[in-house]
């Protein structure tokens, strides 16, 4: 399965900054995606030029149609990953 998803900032910054950014926010997609869907295995990718990620899992549960999306704390601001599940 895979779905996609796109980060959203509330704060006064338009994107992350440091390669330490990007691996703490795609270690908080996973392991949110592991909370929420509980799949046996995930990988989450994201470019930040385009701003459109995925994350590939495998799991032998079915389709789901709802995910929450995640807050993500970066300094003073807060992003928000929202999830698109197709």
């Amino acid at each position: 399965m895979v779905i996609f998803f796109s980060v959203d900032t509330t704060g006064t910054s338009d994107d992350l900054f440091t390669v330490f950014d990007y691996k703490r926010l795609l270690n908080s997609v996973e392991q949110h995606i592991k909370n929420e869907l509980n799949p046996t295995c995930v990988t989450a990718y994201y470019n930040p030029s385009t701003n459109k990620g995925c994350i590939i899992l495998y799991t032998d549960q079915g389709y789901y149609d709802d995910l929450q999306d995640l807050d993500f704390p970066n300094g003073s601001d807060i992003l928000t990953v929202k999830f698109q599940i197709n």
